[in-house]
């Protein structure tokens, strides 16, 4: 996160947490599938908005998932981002790449947004989440029948 935006958050968490934060305004574009936005946005369900310690609780817990990518590659992981997102940044998104270890599976969707599987393109990117998640009992089921 900028240094500007972590002050902010900071000085507000500490002064007002109680206030009541929101994404309006800020011109971001979650998904192109514009009929799940504007049903997200009729939904009384849906979150629109966040207490300033919760957006603060949450940004503390993304740099903690942050610095320990390095300690990922432990266990298989399926890793999925789209290269039109723009709430999670494009930089801190490859340094992560980078660092999971080999037991990764990364997926990269050029014309993907950050509602990965709510885009109009999402159906084969739950398919690719199947086949994984298939090729993982695999491995596991002839990892258990060995010992």
């Amino acid at each position: 996160m900028p240094l500007l935006y972590r002050a902010a958050l900071w000085t507000t968490v500490h002064t007002f947490p109680w206030a009541s934060l929101s994404g309006s305004g800020l011109k971001i574009v979650p998904s192109d599938n514009i009929e799940i936005l504007r049903a997200n946005g009729r939904d009384p369900l849906f979150q629109k908005s966040a207490r300033a310690d919760a957006v603060y609780g949450l940004a503390m817990l993304m740099d903690r998932a942050y610095e320990s990518a390095p300690s990922l590659g432990m266990e298989p992981l399926m890793f999925l981002y789209g290269g039109n997102d723009q709430i999670i940044p494009r930089g801190p998104t490859e340094t992560v790449v980078g660092e999971l270890g080999m037991d990764a599976t990364v997926k990269f969707y050029p014309n993907g947004y950050h509602m990965l599987l709510r885009d109009l393109g999402g159906q084969p990117r739950w398919a690719d989440i199947a086949n994984w998640i298939m090729a993982q009992s695999q491995m596991h089921k002839g990892a258990i029948a060995a010992k």
